[in-house]
């Protein structure tokens, strides 16, 4: 990075300046972003945890060193934003020399993935002095759990809320119950988190809306340097009388919350974030989930499950289970009867307005008749309705 005019200690998880170091690393942050459709998919908890994009920045740097500064400065809707902006360096041919663009990397990044993990490996020195080459992934894995411990122990400005706050404000709390001093969670909804690393960030994202949140965990995490099962953490507002009762499991446990879950008052509802096992992929989760689903149903009535991911390979793994009979359609989307409970009706959603879901994605899940491409009104339509159909 420095031998690019980059300094590394500029770069940070949230690039809410991308010109604080004069632009050097603008069009690394842009590059990612555009490509964050292939660095943010898989099923498996490396692709979930962000492995990919350690590997795609290593590529992108490494191309663009090689490059020696021919495509600086470049102009146009490509090159004025994909390229470094310093001027370009003079006596070097053009031709046949350039970094790879975003298409191409797109097309072909299961191969270039392989390729830069082997090409680039972490270098460890033995006991006698040698170097010894290693995977990289273990010691990309220990890097990121520590970033995203780090961001989680972060203040999160309340005056730079996400871009998914209001949404999430929609999808997760229950308007037509509040009287106005409280906020009453919908029964059911369960996230799912690609990692144990991501708890920290993603317990510190919820404090931004606007309620403490009280947390309960079945698994051991890391909050403020220590290990902890519980924690209290505070609205960003400050100063706030609601909360927010969160509880942290594995998919094996959904079944027990679930139940749990029907015996509560409205008010007394809690969110579940579900996080994998070790090794445990997302669509083993979802299936595990569905299926905890369907037994806590009553047997007389259909409990309508909405399975939405923005990967689509998880998506895609997610068929495997609903059977082989093709789905019918249901309040306008296809639905399938998971193969081992009649009274579970499960939709595969995939989120047109994700920043990671690339186009082609959205085309390949609209002609697949298992999948569903949904904007987020409709699936705000879908999450309020409260319909409840008895079995024939």
């Amino acid at each position: 990075m420095e031998a690019l005019g980059m300094n590394p200690n500029n770069l940070a998880l949230d690039c809410n300046d991308a010109k604080g170091d004069g632009g050097a690393y603008e069009w690394l942050v842009q590059k990612l972003s555009a490509l964050s459709s292939v660095t943010q998919q898989g099923d498996d908890p490396d692709a979930m945890l962000g492995s990919d994009a350690v590997l795609l920045a290593r590529l992108l740097l490494e191309e663009q060193l090689l490059d020696g500064g021919r495509s600086n400065g470049r102009g146009g809707k490509y090159g004025g934003v994909y390229h470094p902006s310093t001027e370009r360096r003079e006596g070097s041919s053009n031709v046949g020399s350039r970094p790879l663009t975003v298409g191409e990397i797109y097309a072909n990044w299961s191969e270039l993935r392989d390729v830069t993990r082997m090409k680039y490996p972490a270098m460890e020195e033995s006991a006698e002095g040698s170097l010894k080459r290693q995977d990289p992934l273990p010691k990309i894995r220990q890097q990121l759990r520590e970033l995203y411990s780090a961001a989680g122990q972060k203040e999160v400005q309340s005056n730079l809320p996400p871009t998914w706050q209001f949404l999430t404000h929609d999808i997760l709390f229950d308007y037509s119950q509040s009287n106005g001093e409280s906020m009453h969670l919908r029964q059911g909804v369960v996230l799912l988190l690609g990692h144990d690393a991501h708890i920290p960030l993603a317990l510190q994202s919820l404090s931004l809306l606007g309620c403490d949140v009280d947390v309960a965990s079945d698994v051991d995490f890391s909050y403020d340097g220590e290990t902890r099962n519980a924690v209290c953490i505070k609205s960003s507002d400050g100063a706030t009388d609601l909360a927010m009762k969160v509880h942290v499991t594995t998919s094996e446990n959904v079944q027990r919350w679930l139940e749990d879950e029907e015996n509560k008052k409205d008010d007394d509802s809690s969110l579940l974030l579900v996080v994998p096992k070790e090794e445990e992929t997302q669509s083993s989760m979802i299936e595990q989930i569905v299926a905890s689903i369907g037994r806590a149903s009553e047997e007389n009535c259909r409990r309508d499950t909405f399975v939405m991911h923005s990967s689509l390979e998880v998506l895609r793994r997610c068929k495997r289970f609903l059977g082989e009979d093709p789905p019918l359609l249901s309040q306008g989307l296809r639905t399938c009867v998971y193969a081992k409970r009649a009274n579970a009706a499960v939709s595969l959603l995939l989120p047109e307005w994700s920043d990671n879901v690339h186009p082609a994605d959205q085309n390949v899940a609209e002609m697949d008749p298992w999948m569903n491409t949904v904007s987020d009104e409709q699936f705000l339509e879908l999450v309020s309705a409260r319909i409840t159909a008895p079995l024939a």
